[in-house]
């Protein structure tokens, strides 16, 4: 019987990685595989700290095919060079965003412990107004158009904590300052065409009083 040829890894195994080709020539078998077993490889948390995009956080938890297996070679084809290591590269189809925050990192608001998790620094975006992220969110139409959205809202939340009356063209007093927001600022609308209406409204008793005469 002819002898077979082995004097290397491939001689037999079909070699299921997709390398840079600039790293063909300098990784080896040997540099991850033993012998005895393919699996588990000897390449791990260590050396993947000493690489070019240390683990940490939830990453370290990942298996290696979530973000090495080649979509275009075939599912069991691993790829080893992952090109830019931008979020985008793995996490692209996680992104709930659409094109909204274009521009900014994920990491302005996102760390690899979870993405639930988020931490956002407004002083990060200085010179940035609140619509080149908000305009989406703002359900005052064109009301407000001029107006620097800080007069009524604060970063910590959307939600008006306090608002003061007495700096507008109507300043509440008597019955006025007890009665709800909502029995003046009406909303019109429904569902995604919902609408308060605070200006531009009228100022007059009969205004909101008609149905009382």
């Amino acid at each position: 019987y002819p002898i077979p040829v082995a004097d290397a890894c491939a001689s037999c195994h079909v070699d299921r990685h997709v390398f840079p080709a600039s790293a063909r020539r300098w990784i080896r078998c040997a540099d991850c595989h033993a012998e005895g077993a393919w699996t588990p490889s000897a390449y791990g948390g260590a050396r993947h700290a000493q690489s070019s995009f240390p683990l940490d956080g939830a990453h370290a938890a990942v298996p290696c095919v979530a973000c090495h297996r080649d979509p275009e070679q075939g599912h069991d084809r691993f790829t080893l060079g992952l090109g830019a290591q931008t979020c985008a590269t793995c996490h692209a189809a996680d992104d709930p965003h659409a094109d909204r925050y274009v521009g900014l990192s994920c990491e302005a608001c996102h760390a690899t412990d979870a993405f639930e998790d988020v931490a956002f620094d407004h002083a990060t975006v200085a010179g940035q107004t609140c619509t080149t992220c908000h305009a989406p969110d703002d359900p005052h139409a064109d009301q407000f158009e001029g107006r620097d959205c800080s007069a009524c809202h604060a970063t910590e939340e959307f939600a008006i904590g306090v608002f003061d009356h007495s700096a507008t063209r109507f300043p509440l007093d008597g019955a006025h300052d007890d009665g709800p927001c909502a029995g003046c600022h009406l909303t019109t609308g429904s569902g995604d065409q919902a609408l308060v209406r605070y200006r531009p409204l009228g100022m007059q008793c009969a205004d909101c009083h008609r149905s009382e005469k």
